[in-house]
C-alpha cells in the first residue's frame, strides 16, 4: 500500500547530492508545523529524490526556504525511533530565505501591467469603434 502525500514546510538543511550507482539521489529535510487545539508540534520528514531533474533543482533547496514536496510517504523504524520519509516525485519551491536573506520584492506593475512599447497601442483607447 502506498500513501501519496503533499508535504508543505520549511527546509531544515541544504539538499545533498550523492551518487547512487549510475544515478544520483538528492536528500534534504522538511519541518512541518502543526497546530491542534492549543498545542503546536513539528514533524520532520526526510526527503529523497532521484534523477537528473533532482540534481538540477538541488541548488535551490536551501535551509529555511519554504517548499511543497510531493511523493510517496512511508514510516520506518531505526534503533527504536520512528522516521517519516518521502520518496519525492515533484517539488514546488515556494520561496523564503536563501543565504539568510529574503529575495527582493519585484516592482509592482503600473496600470494594467502592459506597455505600448511591448504590445502596441491599446485598442480600448482607439476611438475608431463604431459603438
Amino acid at each position: 500500500m502506498s500513501i501519496n502525500a503533499t508535504v508543505l514546510g520549511n527546509v531544515t538543511k541544504d539538499a545533498e547530492v550523492k551518487a547512487a550507482g549510475s544515478n544520483v539521489v538528492v536528500k534534504w529535510g522538511v519541518a512541518v508545523n502543526r497546530k491542534q487545539g492549543g498545542t503546536e508540534s513539528v514533524t520532520f520528514v526526510q526527503c529523497s529524490w532521484f534523477g537528473k531533474r533532482a540534481e538540477k533543482v538541488a541548488q535551490y533547496i536551501t535551509k529555511g526556504g519554504k517548499i511543497a514536496v510531493y511523493g510517496e510517504l512511508y514510516q520506518r523504524e531505526y534503533n527504536g525511533k520512528q522516521y517519516v520519509e518521502l520518496d519525492v516525485t515533484n517539488v514546488d519551491l515556494i520561496g523564503g530565505a536563501r543565504g539568510g536573506q529574503s529575495p527582493a520584492p519585484a516592482a509592482a506593475p503600473s496600470g494594467n501591467g502592459f506597455s505600448e512599447a511591448d504590445y502596441g497601442p491599446n485598442p480600448a483607447d482607439d476611438n475608431s469603434f463604431p459603438f
